[in-house]
């Protein structure tokens, strides 16, 4: 499921050098295969909402990164952002030629 996330998060913008970056970091901190598949989804709405792929990517690590962190039975759901295209200073992607 690793590589697959990769290979997504670089189909949709993200460099393939920081897709990969981000996942190692993430299954080294302990992430589930659950876990990368929302990092996938919560990247993709936020790509698709015109969030620059590199800053939805980071954005969205740092989230999962304090999940990670989080002590059990604590649950940092209520501080995950829905969406990036309303967060202040996130930059809009550039339209794709067809």
């Amino acid at each position: 499921m690793p590589l697959e996330v990769m290979a997504h998060l670089a189909w949709r913008g993200v460099r393939p050098d920081q897709a990969a970056d981000a996942i190692t970091r993430a299954v080294a901190g302990g992430a589930t295969t659950s876990q990368l598949i929302a990092l996938d989804a919560s990247v993709r709405q936020d790509v698709e909402s015109g969030v620059a792929p590199p800053e939805a990517l980071s954005a969205r690590t740092r989230y999962l990164t304090l999940q990670l962190q989080a002590p059990l039975g604590r649950s940092s759901a209520d501080a995950a952002p829905q969406s990036m295209s309303a967060s202040p200073g996130a930059t809009r992607a550039r339209p794709r030629k067809p």
